[in-house]
């Protein structure tokens, strides 16, 4: 598992806008197709916490929140990138007074691929 902040990356200033690149990543392997999946979490749910047996997923968080990768419990911020590997558990919660919402990229988009995590 990986974490890249979004404030720590450097803005570059463009005629007429501002581009940040959050994270340049490597994949593990080679994909043929990815999946975008547009999640919102309503105030206060929490998913299961679940793995993925061969896909690597990414996420991109729109707002602040907390996430878990195993036994290890993260807060991440709006524009944060997180890239969870195969077989690492994890799950997502929103704030008890606000919904989030975040972008889950499927690296590559494989179906059935999810079961649930003993740990989280």
């Amino acid at each position: 598992m990986e974490i890249y902040r979004a404030n720590e990356a450097e803005p570059k200033k463009r005629v007429g806008y501002t581009a940040t690149y959050v994270a340049d990543i490597t994949l593990k392997q080679e994909i043929d197709n990815i999946a975008f999946i547009v999640v919102h979490l309503d105030a206060g749910a929490r998913t299961e916490p679940h793995v993925h047996r061969s896909l690597q997923e990414a996420f991109v968080f729109l707002d602040a929140t907390e996430m878990g990768v195993d036994e290890n419990k993260f807060s991440v911020g709006a524009g944060d990138v997180v890239l969870v590997d195969p077989g690492e558990a994890h799950w997502f919660s929103a704030p008890a007074d606000r919904g989030i919402s975040f972008l889950a990229i499927k690296l590559p988009n494989i179906p059935d691929d999810k079961v649930k995590a003993s740990t989280g």
